[in-house]
């Protein structure tokens, strides 16, 4: 042991054997933070906490007490040994979370937003020091004592103050309360209730008294003491006679035939608010709009904890540009469907639902008619100092919505509002139309007018225009095997499968290569599945050109008899990979696939730093009823994607096929003949109930396979067949090529 070690061993327990044990009054609780969304951060996060103060004129031993968040078990966490003394009149801030390897102390349990208790322990856990039990806690304000440092002081909302003394927070006017929105017929789930605060301060909740009594004495139990609403902010109380006893729950349900709910101070007998309503459909709300008017409308959109709308029909948010470089900056185009002009002036933009006035379009921005309107992040970063830095997250993805409002600034009740995840360098998002619904997905080019421009300015000149396609692979979903003949009344899991295909003409690294040359083994850096199935790729794995891999629910590795057999079943030919397994089961009954693939990880001074983004390949959500092939739930099919190159997530690009993992279905052709005049006839063996068509492209590699409309239907029995090319005149390298299913 070095001189140096043993001097501070003595040091430290010297300090130790100075040290006063805790007693009940000495050693306090004085401030908690539950609901930390971005106050404080602490080694690139946001945890709750709880502040200990010792109002002694002597140090405090700290070693062997405990703190909890549950009064019956007193010993959740216990201080180390190694823990220093508390100095007199000194602050210690203890992380409420399970980042043990962040620097301070760390308890490995967090706190509810919705309510809690807190307790300090003496050693062994008998001696309750001190406990706290509170209500709801609006983000980003703490509960502290005042004065502060005093055993006996009250405990009021706070600001954050963190290791220095406490600051009160002035609350508002309960009397500025509402009742916004509830949900009386929600097919699944409880009832609910919003209350929505429309001081610009913070109001306390404790005592307040919900009921749905239209006489006295009301029973009715209050909301928990040290329960607060944020101002403008959205609270959800679920009606569900008490199924939870936490605070957000209240003892009774609303009547779906018509009901009457009030809001009573703590007497109760004042009243602060009422709402009487009739008979109420389901999954359909009622609500104000706007919100804390007296105009009460049925909400075909339901916004629980979120701001009141019918949705925005005459602008649309088309396209999004969030993970950018010079000369290119985040923009979002609005696109105006309809044959009218549309003023978008004093209306919002926000990327977050419960903070919808971040940035304001100025007077008189119009929307032509079936035409775009841009605005760039040099227009909105800064253009609200309460939120001088709004932007769009590209590393975890977020959303952007857009808010009708008056020329004073108040919200009107529209709402559009797309959702996006995260983006590539130079990638946009952009709205399209599938044959069922819209999505918001990552197109294949930039389309904001501009695109390809030497510097910033002449981005910024662009006025949008029509999207382009969505980005497709490189690597696609194929075929998806989700529901084999049953074997008996067992559900065939060993025979399902998902095929990904290559379709380009060049390897594709399955992992980041960047990330990888920084963090040499990250084990998330590579492509892997998500949803009703999990599966991480291995590391370093390449993708040959035009490869087929199959990911299954078994490990072929190890289960070389199962792996065999499933070659056999489905003939697959010897280069075809076979991976797994994965985790979970593609349901019978429908799902999601999702294809990702890691980003670069975030390096400083990014506030993310260390963060390993992931961007979404493609998505699809199947079914097993129509408008998705109904043939592929156990009868023997699996489904099958009709274009490489078409989107995904779009039940027209699906067929129910007979399986044939490993191979394109490309079919044995016989023969080849041309006319006289340039046409020809494609000779070949038709298997029995697949369908053929021929495709064209002006080039080989890349190619861009168009349908020409010459197809052959199936045939009851395997047998030659042919099809008819009609060859279009003045034609010079056009490529042709037959395929099954047909489209």
């Amino acid at each position: 042991m070095s001189t140096l070690q043993l001097l501070t061993r003595l040091v430290c327990g010297v300090f130790l054997l100075l040290a006063t044990p805790a007693s009940k009054g000495a050693l306090i609780l004085n401030e908690v933070m539950a609901n930390n969304v971005s106050a404080y951060s602490h080694s690139g996060s946001y945890p709750d906490w709880v502040e200990l103060y010792n109002n002694e004129a002597a140090p405090v031993a700290l070693a062997g007490l405990s703190l909890t968040d549950n009064l019956s078990q007193p010993l959740k966490f216990i201080f180390p040994a190694s823990t220093p003394a508390l100095a007199a009149g000194g602050y210690l801030v203890v992380f409420c979370d399970t980042a043990t390897n962040a620097p301070g102390i760390h308890t490995g349990f967090s706190f509810s937003s919705v309510g809690e208790e807190v307790g300090l322990y003496g050693n062994s856990g008998t001696t309750l020091l001190d406990s706290l039990k509170f209500g709801l806690q609006p983000a980003d304000y703490s509960i502290g004592r005042m004065p502060n440092g005093g055993s006996a002081s009250p405990w009021v909302l706070t600001r954050p103050t963190p290791a220095l003394a406490n600051t009160a927070q002035p609350v508002g006017n309960q009397i500025n309360l509402r009742i916004n929105e509830w949900m009386a017929r929600p097919s699944t789930g409880d009832d609910w209730i919003e209350l929505y605060n429309t001081d610009p301060l913070p109001v306390s909740l404790g005592g307040l008294v919900f009921t749905d009594k239209t006489s006295f004495p009301l029973t009715n139990r209050p909301i928990r003491a040290l329960s607060f609403i944020a101002p403008d902010e959205y609270l959800e109380f679920f009606a569900s006679n008490l199924a939870k006893s936490d605070p957000n729950h209240l003892d009774f349900k609303i009547g779906s035939a018509g009901e009457t709910i009030t809001l009573y101070m703590t007497n109760p007998i004042t009243l602060l608010d009422r709402v009487i309503f009739g008979a109420q459909s389901i999954d359909i709300s009622q609500g104000r709009l706007p919100d804390g008017s007296s105009s009460i409308q049925f909400l075909a959109k339901p916004s629980p904890g979120i701001s009141n709308f019918q949705p925005i029909t005459n602008v649309v948010v088309n396209e999004i540009l969030t993970h950018t470089d010079p000369p290119l900056e985040d923009a979002v185009e609005l696109f105006n469907p309809t044959p009218v002009p549309v003023n978008i002036g004093y209306w919002w933009m926000s990327n977050s639902r419960n903070t919808p006035k971040r940035y304001q379009f100025p007077p008189n921005t119009i929307v032509p008619a079936g035409g775009y309107y841009v605005v760039y992040e040099n227009a909105f970063r800064n253009s609200n100092p309460a939120y001088p830095n709004f932007t769009f997250n590209s590393a975890h993805g977020d959303s952007c919505q857009l808010y009708s409002a008056d020329s004073a600034g108040n919200l009107l009740g529209g709402r559009g509002e797309v959702k996006f995840g995260g983006g590539q360098n130079g990638v946009s998002f952009g709205r399209y139309v599938t044959s069922i619904g819209e999505e918001f997905v990552a197109m294949s080019q930039r389309t904001f007018g501009v695109d390809a421009p030497v510097v910033v300015d002449q981005f910024r000149q662009g006025k949008g225009k029509a999207n382009a396609y969505p980005a497709v692979g490189p690597l696609v979903i194929r075929e998806v095997m989700y529901h084999p003949t049953d074997v008996g009344t067992n559900d065939n899991i060993l025979d399902e499968y998902v095929e990904l295909y290559n379709i380009t003409g060049a390897a594709v690294r399955l992992y980041d290569l960047a990330t990888e040359n920084i963090l040499p083994g990250a084990p998330t850096n590579s492509w892997s599945l998500a949803g009703v199935v999990t599966y991480q790729f291995p590391r370093l794995m390449t993708a040959q050109p035009e490869a087929h891999i199959l990911i299954v629910g078994f490990n072929p590795d190890t289960d070389t008899a199962q792996a065999a057999a499933f070659r056999a079943k489905y003939a697959l030919p010897a280069d075809t990979l076979l991976l797994g397994p994965w985790k979970g089961k593609l349901t019978n009954s429908g799902g999601t696939i999702d294809l990702v693939k890691p980003d670069p990880v975030q390096v400083p001074p990014h506030p993310d730093a260390g963060f390993l983004p992931t961007i979404l390949v493609e998505r699809l959500q199947y079914g097993d009823a129509a408008p998705w092939p109904t043939g592929t739930d156990g009868l023997g099919k699996c489904l099958h994607r009709v274009k490489l190159e078409g989107f995904a997530n779009d039940p027209v690009n699906w067929v129910a096929s007979a399986p044939g993992p490993g191979r394109l279905g490309t079919p044995r052709i016989a023969g080849i003949s041309i006319g006289s005049t340039g046409d020809a006839v494609i000779e070949f063996e038709a298997v029995a109930g697949a369908s053929y068509a021929v495709e064209s492209s002006p080039t080989l590699r890349p190619a861009t396979w168009t349908a020409t409309g010459m197809t052959s239907a199936a045939t009851p029995v395997t047998q030659m067949t042919s099809i008819w090319i009609q060859i279009p005149t003045r034609t010079r390298g056009l490529y042709f090529r037959l395929v099954t299913p047909a489209p």
